[in-house]
């Protein structure tokens, strides 16, 4: 089968389209023939080597997290997925090896893929919708009429954050630039903010979510305009921000760091939305697998709206 694989951490050029061999199954994994996978900005900074301590350096390293495609084998304790059924979800390793015509997942890390969009779109949800779900409703408490902010509404995990948002009846303010204003009002935001224009932080609006998906805020910097018990979240793993998480953990306005992990009751809630016609993932560009390079290229540039989705051959 083919593969994406880096045999040194560097710049998009790295990324070399191999051939490999099938990849062994364990008893609770099931084996995808792989419809679409999709970058992410962790596989860029996995590519430059900023995580290498937790990534190594036993080269080559297979990224991807996200996938979606159709179970082709199983191991032998896998008793509740069928062999063709189509799938959808997210692998927890560091280095998720889906940049690849198939795929070796834990039968936990999958669900049925939603019935009403492709196997090529359902590829561009598992690890964004999942990300805005844990962080919204697990850490940030969400409920009706929750004032929430989004900033970096425009990207992955922003534009299936508008909606989740929504699909949970909060009220929603994006953070995007003017010319993803459109966009973001057609996914459902009450109140766009451009911030090359103006900055929310000058506002008086008190939200009682602050959801810093593009993670160029802090508590600190955002406490004028949450809510007396408002919650920050971050999506960037740091010691800033763990250090924010700790020094707040008692305090009325708290500073959270979503850790996303696939978990198959959350991948049939993202799923359900999806039927409800209250979740419709966002894609920017598609590619064949082999132009993984131009991929990541792209969405380091950090202006792709939604999605980029690599498709295998």
């Amino acid at each position: 089968m083919k593969a994406i694989e880096l045999h040194r951490y560097g710049p998009p050029e790295v990324l070399c389209y191999d051939t490999v061999t099938l990849p062994k199954l364990r008893a609770d994994e099931v084996l995808v023939k792989i419809a679409a996978t999709s970058v992410n900005p962790k596989d860029c900074l996995i590519r430059r080597g900023k995580f290498r301590l937790l990534s190594g350096y036993r080269f080559p390293l297979r990224l991807g997290n996200d996938l979606a495609g159709n179970v082709v084998d199983r191991g032998r304790s896998v008793r509740d997925l069928s062999l063709g059924q189509p799938v959808f979800g997210m692998t927890n390793r560091m280095v998720g090896r889906a940049y690849a015509d198939y795929v070796a997942i834990r039968a936990s890390e999958v669900a049925p893929a939603p019935a009403t969009i492709s196997l090529v779109e359902a590829g561009a949800l598992p690890l964004v919708s999942q990300t805005a779900l844990q962080a919204l409703r697990d850490l940030g408490a969400i409920t009706q009429g929750s004032q929430v902010c989004i900033n970096g509404a425009s990207g992955g995990v922003g534009t299936v954050a508008i909606q989740i948002a929504k699909a949970y009846g909060a009220q929603v303010t994006a953070m995007c630039s003017s010319r993803n204003e459109a966009l973001c009002r057609q996914l459902g935001a009450d109140q766009v903010v451009p911030y090359d224009e103006r900055d929310v932080l000058a506002g008086a609006t008190s939200f009682d979510i602050y959801f810093d998906v593009f993670g160029n805020h802090s508590i600190d910097s955002t406490r004028p305009v949450l809510s007396p018990d408002g919650v920050f979240v971050s999506t960037v793993p740091s010691p800033a921000s763990a250090w924010a998480a700790l020094r707040t953990r008692w305090s009325k306005q708290r500073a959270r760091v979503v850790v996303v992990r696939s978990r198959r009751h959350d991948l049939a809630t993202i799923a359900g939305l999806v039927e409800k016609g209250q979740l419709t993932p966002v894609i920017d560009q598609t590619l064949p697998l082999s132009e993984a390079a131009q991929a990541h290229a792209y969405v380091q540039t950090k202006r792709a709206r939604g999605k980029v989705l690599l498709i295998p051959s």
